[in-house]
């Protein structure tokens, strides 16, 4: 497999979510991406491929719905080459206050 990591930053489409806390995921993504462009893949997803802590890493921002982001994260790594567990997914998790994070290993 490639040595290179898959981020991917979930959100909703629509103005309506646009810049809140439902698409955080996405927003990390512009600041890791020193908004560099992102461009559209087959995968239906936005990519940026970067360097980061020397390590090379596709960053890739959800098209669809939160729920149905899966399958096209699925579809990036098989086409790229990524390993499992060099993905991680950026989301927000209402069920916490703002500004903590949860680190969860495996699972949908």
């Amino acid at each position: 497999m490639a040595d290179r990591w898959l981020i991917v930053g979930l959100g909703n489409p629509g103005r309506e979510y646009e810049k809140t806390r439902h698409n955080i995921g996405q927003l990390v993504l512009d600041q890791l991406s020193e908004n560099q462009k992102f461009s559209s893949h087959k995968s239906r997803m936005q990519i940026s491929e970067i360097k980061l802590d020397g390590q090379n890493v596709v960053l890739a921002k959800s098209l669809g719905y939160m729920n149905e982001s899966g399958g096209p994260a699925k579809s990036l790594a098989d086409f790229y080459k990524i390993d499992l567990d060099k993905i991680i997914a950026i989301h927000d998790e209402l069920d916490l206050p703002f500004n903590n994070l949860r680190i969860k290993l495996g699972g949908g």
